[in-house]
């Protein structure tokens, strides 16, 4: 096993005989090919490569590899970005996105309103309802009039939180890990 991209063997590991078990599989006719399960005692980390290299035998002169399968174990689901909605503009202060509006002047002084932000994951999200999303979403001081609106044709790795957002107001959103 090998940390991904798995180029190299640096920070990789090998699995011995006492981590994993071989079973043949029943063939349905003599002739067929013969299929084995390869079943290991723990739970593989998240971003590996895994290497599986079968031999005939540990015996001298049979230990030439036969059978070599290449894996990737899972990245895991995270938030990779915020962006904010339509006409306002974003930036970074201190770990956290700031939302302003765009500029138009409409918006000066404009008290509670319908406004966005866009959760960018790093795969696509299992759609959510509202109830759902309250769940695994955790928005302090709570948005009156929430709405999720799942990602789009173009980009199905986001999820859009919308509501009538106040102006002015710090928000905090985590998550609730998974029961």
């Amino acid at each position: 096993m090998r940390p991904l991209p798995g180029i190299d063997a640096t920070g990789g590991q090998t699995l011995t005989r006492e981590d994993f078990d071989i079973s043949p599989l029943e063939r349905a006719n003599r002739a067929d090919k013969q299929t084995y399960l390869v079943l290991l005692h723990q739970k593989l980390p998240d971003q590996r490569l895994v290497i599986l290299r079968l031999r005939l035998s540990d015996e001298p002169g049979l230990d030439d590899p036969i059978f070599e399968l290449r894996l990737r174990t899972a990245t895991p689901f995270t938030l990779s970005g915020l962006d904010c909605g339509d006409g306002y503009s974003g930036r970074n202060a201190d770990g956290l996105t700031v939302c302003s509006p765009g500029g138009t002047s409409d918006d000066a002084g404009a008290g509670v309103r319908r406004r966005s932000v866009v959760l960018n994951f790093s795969a696509a999200p299992a759609p959510l309802d509202i109830l759902q999303a309250r769940n695994a979403l955790r928005i302090t001081p709570p948005i009156d009039d929430l709405g999720i609106t799942g990602g789009d044709q173009d980009n199905q790795q986001t999820l859009r939180i919308s509501g009538s957002f106040r102006p002015e107001t710090n928000m905090h959103c985590r998550s609730s890990p998974p029961a």
